[in-house]
């Protein structure tokens, strides 16, 4: 709940240019990322406790575990980083100043971003990309207001879930499957992938094949892209 709550916080959030082009076109809608702080193994659920109007303005998720039969409830609380519902975002993306005259804030006429420049193409701006984690406050372009909360592992999440982060099921033969199935299941032997598949890749590609042995509880995020 953020009743009461009378300054909404505000944080930045790096993406790459692929998933700047996914919410700016409406294809993302969360975004994701791992607890500092992991919970037991033995954790089978996090489940959140709303604050009250009365009480701390911040809403506490708790660890249900389950161990040899046994269920119990982690008295350890976990609290968003980003907030609650309400607050908002703001996205950092790799960027590169066309003109600089000042060490203070410009026009946003005065960015380049990467994303909308096709990175197939040589450009001019090729040399002079800056990284998203230096982009200041005044350079970004895109805001976002949470409108969900929830904690999930990482690679536990449905085809409903994987497409809310930005992925289609893809057939490399026809150029989108009907039947979004891993290839070996498939009927039609049309080498297809489904969502859930392509966003795993994508986080193979990003961070390497061992990620797969690695399933951590994450923070999801369900934003709405506000209008500038």
């Amino acid at each position: 709940s953020n009743k009461g709550n009378t300054m909404s916080k505000e944080t930045g959030i790096v993406l790459c240019a692929q998933d700047v082009k996914r919410v700016l076109n409406g294809e993302k809608i969360t975004f994701r990322t791992v607890l500092s702080k992991q919970p037991a193994s033995s954790t089978v659920r996090m489940y959140c406790e709303t604050a009250g109007e009365f009480d701390a303005k911040v809403d506490k998720w708790y660890a249900e575990c389950l161990n040899s039969g046994q269920r119990w409830i982690d008295n350890v609380a976990y609290t968003c980083p980003f907030g609650v519902i309400g607050d908002r975002l703001w996205v950092k993306e790799t960027f590169c100043y066309i003109a600089r005259s000042s060490e203070g804030p410009m026009p946003i006429s005065s960015i380049s971003y990467r994303a909308d420049r096709d990175i197939n193409v040589k450009s001019a701006f090729d040399g002079q990309w800056r990284s998203p984690a230096t982009m200041p406050r005044w350079a970004s372009r895109i805001n976002l207001k949470i409108v969900g909360i929830n904690v999930a592992k990482r690679f536990d999440l449905t085809e409903q879930a994987a497409t809310a982060e930005g992925f289609k099921a893809t057939n490399s033969e026809f150029g989108g499957c009907k039947n979004p199935l891993r290839a070996h299941e498939c009927p039609f032997g049309c080498n297809c992938f489904s969502a859930r598949e392509n966003y795993a890749n994508a986080l193979v590609i990003k961070y390497g094949i061992g990620t797969l042995d690695y399933n951590p509880w994450t923070w999801v995020l369900e934003f709405k892209l506000l209008t500038p």
